[in-house]
């Protein structure tokens, strides 16, 4: 497993004794796969690019990372959906989207169901593209990546996969009930990492051209070092890798660290281990 753990980070020594050692394993085989160029792709990703934004004006700092993705991605389809093109979309889970007073979970809610529409990949507008995906959507069907720590953490801001993905179906049906709280770690529980976790990892078993990239390919800024507060000239500088194609500010955690333990708990009780 030495070339996926290499490319993980861990914010402690001790973090690096695995937990659910089945799942790093799978997503192991799965990343040589695809350094391989061996997984069967039956479906291709659409290049399109989708972020979302909801609520306020853009700031102009996102503004800046919206646009490296259309500067890496000339020919691709960009696409920023906001409140009004997505009440025109129609959503399946259009109850649920307008009654949770989450942004997060409308924004989880709008990203799934246009994934599953039309494919392609979504990315959160506090993500900097750092090169061309191209050679990702050729080596896969379906992937997300992982963040840091002892305990496989698959994110949702940073999702890419084929039109019709019955995983996404899945999600929808997950989320369809609306939550009446802002609480981030049900918002979590609900929508956000900790559900896409669990999914994503039962969903690996029968998509075969799903891929979980280690942490240095979306995340080699890890959010364990947001105390430092440091610039974004600095955090590049210092944390970017040949390996990275996007770097995530974090910009939109307000609740920083914690939603770990959240996933490492959800991911346990799937796999029947105790804590």
């Amino acid at each position: 497993m030495n070339k996926f753990l290499d490319l993980c980070l861990f914010e402690t020594e001790e973090q690096k004794k695995l937990e659910n050692l089945p799942v790093w394993e799978l997503a192991e085989r799965r990343f040589n796969d695809f350094l391989n160029q061996s997984l069967p792709i039956t479906q291709r990703i659409p290049r399109i690019i989708h972020q979302i934004w909801l609520g306020s004006p853009v700031p102009e700092a996102y503004k800046t990372f919206m646009q490296s993705w259309k500067l890496y991605h000339p020919d691709w389809e960009y696409i920023l959906w906001d409140e009004e093109k997505i009440k025109k979309l129609g959503l399946k889970n259009k109850i649920a989207y307008n009654l949770s007073p989450s942004y997060g979970i409308k924004s989880d809610i709008a990203r799934y169901e246009i994934l599953y529409r039309f494919g392609g990949i979504y990315v959160d507008t506090d993500f900097e593209c750092l090169k061309n995906f191209e050679p990702i959507i050729e080596g896969c069907g379906f992937f997300a990546g992982h963040s840091n720590g002892s305990t496989i953490n698959i994110i949702n801001a940073l999702i890419g996969t084929y039109p019709q993905n019955f995983f996404f179906e899945e999600l929808l049906e997950a989320t369809k009930r609306p939550l009446f709280s802002t609480d981030g770690m049900k918002v979590i529980n609900h929508s956000g990492p900790g559900l896409f976790t669990e999914l994503f990892i039962k969903n690996m078993a029968i998509n075969l051209s799903a891929v979980i990239f280690p942490s240095l390919y979306f995340y080699p800024y890890p959010n364990y070092e947001l105390s430092k507060n440091l610039d974004i000239k600095t955090i590049k500088k210092t944390y970017i890798g040949h390996e990275s194609y996007a770097i995530h500010y974090w910009e939109a955690s307000w609740i920083k660290n914690r939603w770990q333990k959240k996933i490492k708990s959800i991911v346990k009780k799937m796999l029947g281990i105790k804590s």
